[in-house]
């Protein structure tokens, strides 16, 4: 899925926070989900159409689309400045010519 439409499924604009997105994303998710049984079944009155309360299509779709906003957001992320870097890891300094054989 492309951020493109993610934000289209989540009905949000690039830039938003992420609280605003979450905010969306449980509105929708909720809106898609099944209804609570009813407490007491109703009387039946002759036949009537089912018409479906709820998407698990959509809804599976709306949890996609947030986790690809989540995953894009912490791609981009920088590290926190605080966390030390690990003693194996690779030193960040840009390679010299000499350092290449050119």
């Amino acid at each position: 899925m492309t951020m493109d439409e993610a934000h289209l499924i989540l009905n949000v604009k690039r830039g938003e926070t992420m609280e605003q997105v979450l905010k969306h994303y449980e509105h929708l998710f909720n809106a898609n989900a099944p209804a609570p049984p009813p407490a007491k079944p109703a009387a039946p009155r002759g036949k009537q159409a089912f018409i479906p309360q709820h998407s698990h299509y959509l809804q599976s779709k709306v949890v996609r689309a947030r986790e690809r906003i989540e995953a894009e957001l912490q791609h981009t992320e920088p590290p926190p400045a605080d966390t030390p870097r690990p003693s194996n890891a690779p030193d960040p300094s840009p390679i010299s010519a000499k350092d290449t054989g050119h």
